[in-house]
């Protein structure tokens, strides 16, 4: 079957994407273009999404262990206090 053969090397490809760029679109768009360079059919709209969300999950998690292992307890508050910041303006971009 096509994810049988392909799946485990078009997820791999999607590891190393995400570490480059985290927006969805960039790592479908360079994930389409890889599967046409190695002439390999696309899998479907679906199995797409669902391979750079798990990428992209992957990756916050490597990216979350590496922080909480360099950072002391005061960097990690503030971090915190910044992401909760962050997450009020993209709220209030979202009812504009």
């Amino acid at each position: 079957s096509w994810a049988a053969s392909f799946l485990p090397q078009l997820a791999q490809q999607a590891e190393q994407i995400v570490r480059r760029d985290v927006m969805p679109g960039f790592v479908a768009a360079e994930l389409i273009v890889w599967l046409s360079e190695h002439k390999i059919i696309r899998p479907g709209h679906t199995t797409l999404q669902e391979l750079v969300s798990e990428a992209l999950s992957t990756e916050r998690r490597r990216l979350g262990g590496l922080l909480a292992e360099v950072l002391d307890e005061s960097a990690k508050a503030a971090l915190g206090q910044l992401l909760v910041r962050d997450d009020t303006l993209s709220q209030l971009a979202a009812l504009k």
